[in-house]
């Protein structure tokens, strides 16, 4: 009984996702306008000539490992809490689990993508970046 409703599952959940998607695409309001594309500064208006600057992909990695960091300790917390229900395999495989979780760690130290001492400042004169 519980392949079948497993199966009913797998079958349901992209039917229903394709039918809501195609609900979204045929009842949505689509209006284009150029407010949709212009810069948001927090409710003021851009300062300066140039409003798109050039962003240091370092601090978007450095946030992007954050995120995967912390979700895979979030995966982590739930065989730390039930601890005491854990059997040997649980326990194994809670091992194996934090043990990749520090070699990725130690790797991305290694590559240097946590460091961003070393980060060159931008110097691109076509865009006209202030530093404020």
């Amino acid at each position: 009984m519980s392949n079948l409703t497993f199966i009913i599952f797998l079958i349901f959940i992209p039917i229903l996702v394709i039918i809501l998607l195609l609900l979204n695409l045929l009842l949505s309001v689509h209006k284009p306008s150029t407010e949709k594309v212009e810069v948001y500064e927090c409710g003021f208006h851009p300062v300066g000539e140039q409003t798109r600057s050039a962003f240091n992909v370092q601090f978007f990695l450095l946030g992007l490992l954050f995120m995967i960091f912390d979700v895979e300790l979030i995966l982590f917390a739930p065989i730390v809490i039930s601890i005491k229900n854990v059997d040997y395999y649980g326990l194994t495989i809670a091992i194996i689990f934090f043990i990749l979780l520090t070699f990725g760690f130690i790797y991305e130290i290694g590559k240097g993508a946590i460091n961003i001492n070393n980060v060159l400042p931008l110097h691109n004169n076509k865009l006209n970046i202030k530093s404020y």
